[in-house]
C-alpha cells in the first residue's frame, strides 16, 4: 500500500478522525498499487539509508544467524518515521544498571509484528518494554528460586518510552526478564511421512465428499493449520465435487507441514450482501478480524475489531487488504446501523467465548504442554465471516491466530491516530500485572496483627503468588487454619506473643522473621 508522498500521508493522518476522512485515506491507499514493499516493513514511502549504531551487533553472545538484526533495526526506523516518531537513540556507549526487582517485559520479534505493543508499553511502563532483535541478546541462567529451572536475562535491547521515544541500551549486569514473548518460535520439526499417507489422504477425502455431496454449500476450503501458518499461505478454494483438485491441494499442503501441524478441509462460507451496491465487483467480500486479550483478572476482553475487503475468489488477509473499521466496511455493503450494532455484539460474544475456552483449557495443561513455567495465551486474533441464515447474519469463527494478531490493529491505528493504543493497552496491563506477580514470588510477607479467619482470603492470594506469609498476633484464635491445612509448598508460620513482649522485643523479632 502507498500514498504517494510523505507530506500527503501526514496531512491525511492529522485529519482522519471522521469516517469521511477515513474513507478517503483507504481509497487513496487502495488505488495506489505502484509501490513495492520490502519484507519486514510496512512502509508508505522509502528512505534510502539509516544510521545503524556500532553497538547494534556488539552482543556478548554473537550468533551466525544475526544477519537479520540490521534489517529489523532499519525496519523499526522506517516504522517510527512513518508514524512521526523520533529515530532510536544509541545509548550503548555506557552500560545501564537495573535493579533485580524491576519489571522487564521482553519481546523477541521483528518490530513489524509488535509495534502497537511496544508503543503502548512505552506509555504504560516507560523503559520497561524491551524489543529484543536476536536470541543472542539474551542468556538463560539457573533460577535462584526454582530448582531445575532457568531465568532469562537480557544484555541488550531497544527500550520504549512515553511519546514514542526509543533507546538502544545494553545492561551490565544483564537485566532479568519478568515477562517474555517469543515471536521467533518455530513448531517442532519432524515432518510427515508423506509417501505412506498418500492413499490415506485420497481415501479420507473421498469419504468426506460423499458425506457432504447433498449439503447446501458449493465450495470447500483447503488450508494448513499450525503455529506459523498465517497470511493465507497455501489456502485454496475448490468446487466441493472436485475430488482431484482437492486431493492435489491437500497433498501439496502436507509436503510443507511440520510435526503438530494439520490440514483442514471445510465449508467455504459465501458472504452475501444485504443489498447490491454500486461498486467494484471484484471487491465483494469482507473478512473480520477481532483481537482479544486476557485481562489481569483472567477474563477475555475484545479490544479491537477491523475488517479487510477483497475478492471472494481469493483469501482476504492482512497482506492483501487495508484494515477498515467494522462500521465503515459493513456500510459499504448496505448494512443498517441496527444490523451493525447487533453484529458487533455477536462478534464480541463469539470472540470472548473463544478466548474463554482457551483460558479454561490451559488451566488443565501440564507445564510442558503450555510451554513451561508461567506460559499461557494472553492475546489472540480471530478471523470471522458473516453467514446469512434466512434474514439474519450469523458470525462464524474461521481461524484463530497468535503470532501476527496485532499487525492489522497497528496499521489501522497508525492511519487513525485517535485510536492509538486501543488494541494493546489491556495486553500490556496484563504483562505488567504478571511481571509484578512474578517479582513477588519467594518474598516474605510479615503481618503483625493477623486478625481472624475473615482475613484469610488475603493470605490465600499471597500464597498463590508464591509469597511466604508470616503471621504475628497476640490473639490467634482457634478458627485460624493450622499450617497443615494451608501448606501449598510455601512457608507459613504462626506465632503468638504476649503483647508486652512484642512491644519490648519488636526489633529482635523483626530480625528473626526477616
Amino acid at each position: 500500500m502507498g500514498s504517494g508522498t510523505e507530506e500527503n500521508f501526514k496531512q491525511n493522518l492529522t485529519i482522519s478522525n471522521s469516517s469521511e476522512n477515513e474513507t478517503e485515506i483507504y481509497k487513496e491507499l487502495s488505488q495506489d498499487q505502484s509501490i513495492q514493499l520490502e519484507d519486514y516493513t510496512a512502509v508508505l514511502w522509502q528512505k534510502p539509508t539509516w544510521t545503524v549504531p556500532c553497538g547494534l551487533c556488539g552482543c556478548l553472545l554473537p550468533s551466525e544467524n544475526d544477519s537479520h538484526v540490521k534489517r529489523y533495526y532499519e525496519a523499526l526506523q522506517h516504522t517510527l518515521s512513518e508514524t512521526g516518531l523520533p529515530e532510536t537513540i544509541d545509548m550503548t556507549r555506557e552500560a545501564k544498571k537495573v535493579t533485580r526487582d524491576q519489571v522487564t517485559i521482553g519481546i523477541l520479534s521483528s518490530p513489524v509484528e509488535c509495534m502497537s505493543i511496544l508503543l503502548s508499553g512505552g506509555e504504560q511502563c516507560p523503559g520497561d518494554m524491551l524489543l529484543i532483535l536476536s536470541h543472542s541478546w539474551c542468556r538463560k541462567l539457573p533460577s535462584p528460586s526454582l530448582a531445575n529451572k532457568y531465568s532469562l536475562y537480557v544484555h541488550q535491547a531497544v527500550t520504549f518510552h512515553k511519546g514514542g521515544y526509543s533507546f538502544l541500551e545494553r545492561y551490565s549486569p544483564p537485566r532479568r526478564v519478568t515477562y517474555f514473548v517469543n515471536f521467533f518460535t518455530n513448531a517442532c520439526t519432524g515432518g510427515v511421512c508423506y509417501e505412506e499417507s498418500k492413499y490415506l489422504v485420497r481415501n479420507e477425502i473421498n469419504k468426506f465428499i460423499t458425506q457432504i455431496k447433498d449439503a447446501s454449500f458449493n465450495k470447500l476450503v483447503v488450508k494448513p493449520s499450525g503455529v506459523l501458518w498465517y497470511g493465507s499461505k497455501f489456502v485454496s478454494f475448490h468446487d466441493k465435487m472436485d475430488i482431484e483438485g482437492i486431493t492435489s491441494a491437500v497433498e501439496n499442503v502436507i509436503r510443507h507441514l511440520e510435526e503438530r501441524d494439520s490440514v483442514l478441509v471445510e465449508e467455504y462460507i459465501q458472504f452475501e450482501q444485504p443489498q447490491l451496491q454500486q461498486q467494484d465487483d471484484s471487491m465483494d467480500t469482507v473478512r473480520i478480524r477481532s483481537t482479544v486479550c486476557r485481562t489481569s483478572s483472567e477474563k477475555p476482553q475484545t479490544t479491537k475489531i477491523t475488517c479487510g475487503i477483497g475478492s471472494s475468489d481469493q483469501p482476504v488477509n492482512g497482506d492483501n487488504s487495508v484494515p477498515h473499521s467494522l462500521e465503515l466496511s459493513l456500510k459499504k455493503f448496505g448494512f443498517s446501523d441496527v444490523q451493525i450494532k447487533e453484529i458487533r455484539k455477536d462478534i464480541e460474544l463469539q470472540s470472548e467465548k473463544t478466548m474463554a475456552s482457551i483460558i479454561k483449557n490451559e488451566k488443565n495443561f501440564s507445564e510442558e504442554k503450555r510451554g513451561e513455567v508461567g506460559a499461557q495465551t494472553d492475546v489472540i486474533g480471530i478471523d470471522l465471516i458473516l453467514k446469512k441464515q434466512a434474514e439474519k447474519y450469523e458470525v462464524v469463527v474461521i481461524e484463530v491466530n497468535s503470532h501476527d494478531c496485532m499487525i492489522n490493529c497497528q496499521v489501522y491505528e497508525f492511519m487513525n491516530p485517535n485510536t492509538l493504543h486501543e488494541a494493546a493497552t489491556e495486553l500490556v496491563q496484563t504483562m505488567i500485572a504478571r511481571s509484578n506477580a512474578f517479582l513477588m514470588n519467594d518474598k516474605t510477607l510479615l503481618i503483625i496483627g493477623a486478625g481472624s479467619y475473615s482475613k484469610w482470603f488475603i493470605f490465600e492470594e499471597a500464597i498463590k503468588l508464591g509469597i511466604k506469609v508470616v503471621l504475628v498476633d497476640t490473639d490467634l484464635d482457634d478458627s485460624m487454619p493450622k499450617v497443615s491445612e494451608i501448606d501449598r509448598g510455601v512457608c507459613l508460620r504462626q506465632r503468638a506473643y504476649e503483647s508486652t513482649r512484642l512491644r519490648r522485643d519488636s526489633g529482635s523479632d523483626a530480625k528473626h522473621f526477616g
